[in-house]
């Protein structure tokens, strides 16, 4: 059976919400004076000290690139030459398919299964006192959950690694390690205006670290990595941070609705999450649900291999969410496994 159009998005975590009518209206109308024959230097200057202003740490702190994958790219570009790459598992795939097409050495360490919390013990035991990069997503994505900040200063403190904190997706639950970075130098937080701000669609996040370690990775930055576009969209989300964030807590309110009806389901188990998605288990191989969701139109997502009865959902807007919770319930007392 060949998939219709893709109506339901609940596979990418993206924010459900358009733009605010007003916000986009000040979008259209800064973009209008764009000089688009030129260079995006000035732009790149306005926007990181816009951002230099709203985080209260120096433009030598900070840096900007093509959405979240570019600064991992960048990052691991730079600094995972320096040991092997740690990443405990599972997490965001981006960082093992980057990791790998670079040709770096990976060492991947399983969280504690179903706490889905950091092995410090094991991570410890595995790396002693060697260099290297850690990547830790939190909240991690795809279980949802944040690790305890203690944790990660621990291998600060405990080992010699590099630890990149991935934050996209704090601002559900504004858990955040950003104001340790002023206290260790081995510290890198990575934000993006992907999904609190909702405005995936302009590829743009960025990174806080040391100077010293921000001025290598610079090192292999193009020059005008962003566009004067996304620059300005940049500036103006900064500026009407308060009206974006302002939908928050509806994404919240409705996670918590989805969860509850998720976990009424028969055989499912919901995780609990601090993000704007949910971790699910089946009692069966997810994959031929995820087929029949697919082909119905409502696109969810295959966690991996290694976790065959998973599957990752967004929070979409509530009638959305409704839709996909009939296809769920109508296919698990069905049975499920029927293809």
């Amino acid at each position: 059976m060949q998939s219709p159009e893709l109506s339901i998005r609940l596979h990418a975590n993206e924010n459900p919400f358009v733009v605010p009518a007003n916000v986009w209206q000040e979008i259209q109308e800064r973009l209008t004076n764009i000089e688009l024959n030129r260079y995006p230097g000035q732009a790149m200057k306005a926007f990181y000290a816009s951002l230099s202003a709203h985080l209260g740490y120096p433009a030598e702190m900070l840096l900007a690139g093509n959405g979240l994958e570019e600064i991992i790219l960048l990052l691991l570009a730079s600094l995972g030459r320096k040991g092997r790459v740690i990443l405990p598992t599972p997490t965001f795939f981006v960082y093992k398919q980057v990791a790998a097409a670079l040709g770096l050495s990976i060492l991947e360490l399983p969280l504690i299964e179903d706490s889905w919390q950091l092995d410090i013990p094991l991570i410890l035991k595995e790396v002693g006192l060697e260099e290297g990069l850690i990547i830790i997503c939190r909240p991690n994505n795809p279980t949802g959950n944040v690790f305890p900040r203690e944790d990660v200063l621990r291998l600060l403190e405990e080992t010699q690694l590099t630890v990149v904190v991935d934050e996209a997706y704090f601002g559900f639950c504004e858990e955040t390690m950003i104001e340790d970075v002023a206290r260790y130098d081995r510290l890198i937080v990575l934000r993006t205006f992907s999904k609190t701000f909702g405005l995936a669609g302009i590829r743009l996040g960025y990174m806080v670290a040391n100077q010293n370690l921000v001025e290598v990775v610079h090192q292999v930055r193009p020059a005008f990595n962003l566009n004067a576009l996304t620059l300005i969209v940049g500036c103006v989300a900064l500026e009407q941070e308060q009206q974006l964030l302002a939908r928050v807590p509806a994404i919240v309110e409705e996670r918590e609705r989805l969860a509850t009806l998720l976990g009424r389901l028969p055989g499912v188990k919901v995780y609990p999450s601090e993000t704007n998605f949910l971790l699910i288990k089946l009692p069966f191989p997810a994959q031929p649900l995820w087929q029949k969701l697919h082909e119905d139109g409502i696109s969810v997502r295959l966690v991996g291999n290694e976790m065959p009865q998973f599957l990752r959902i967004s929070v979409g807007l509530p009638t959305e969410n409704d839709l996909l919770l009939a296809a769920l319930a109508e296919q698990l007392n069905a049975g499920g496994q029927q293809e």
